[in-house]
């Protein structure tokens, strides 16, 4: 009797793992992030976008400007023009918070910048930036970008919106006597970084659940 319902509940419990690995295949994959042009408000006036930085750089090596810089008598003159602007940078390495070469790493993904209006106030700026993998080196910069603001007195504030933190820091002397805002986040491998938190905001309310007024159906756009 305890063979049989030993083995009873082997097969029961068999057939509930293949079950649940069978409803997990079926499941489908995550989303991907929608492009930016799907994330940014339709009122965006000026919208710059790299798809793929990574792959820009290993298709820019097959352009003419590519195979010159591997050319042998053109890369001796390239290196050093290289060096030369590595070591004035070194001087100021410290401060930054990283190195040249990983300045140049970070950007892995997508980059995209806008200008969007705003009723009764000056455009706003937005910049996405994905950087994958090197969101560290990425977060090592703001975190310097931040001590910065606060030495020049910016009153820090931040807000969660979903399950970001949004950082913005506010501060005096602006345009007539105003104040100037910078805000940005960090959400899956990606900065996003501009000068009105609520501009974000929406960015990334849309990135959750899309919006009905992204810059992609404006007529103008297309």
């Amino acid at each position: 009797m305890f063979r049989f319902e030993a083995r009873a509940l082997l097969r029961c419990g068999a057939a509930v793992c293949l079950a649940c690995v069978l409803a997990l295949g079926a499941r489908p994959a995550l989303a991907e992030r929608l492009p930016a042009v799907e994330l940014f408000p339709s009122n965006t006036v000026l919208f710059l976008s790299l798809t793929n930085a990574a792959e820009f750089k290993e298709r820019f090596s097959a352009t003419a400007l590519g195979r010159m810089g591997r050319d042998p008598q053109m890369r001796p003159l390239l290196e050093q023009v290289y060096g030369t602007l590595a070591q004035e940078f070194a001087a100021v390495q410290d401060d930054v918070g990283a190195s040249l070469d990983e300045l140049l790493a970070i950007p892995q993904g997508e980059i995209a910048l806008g200008v969007v209006t705003r009723e009764m106030q000056p455009p706003a700026a937005i910049l996405l930036l994905e950087a994958r993998d090197n969101i560290f080196t990425l977060s090592k910069l703001l975190e310097r970008g931040e001590a910065l603001l606060e030495q020049r007195g910016a009153q820090r504030g931040s807000e969660i919106v979903g399950d970001v933190e949004l950082v913005s820091h506010v501060l005096p002397g602006g345009p007539n006597g105003g104040q100037r805002q910078v805000a940005w986040c960090e959400k899956a491998g990606h900065l996003l970084l501009g000068n009105d938190p609520g501009l974000i905001k929406g960015v990334l309310e849309a990135w959750e659940a899309g919006r009905d007024n992204s810059l992609s159906q404006n007529a103008s756009y297309a």
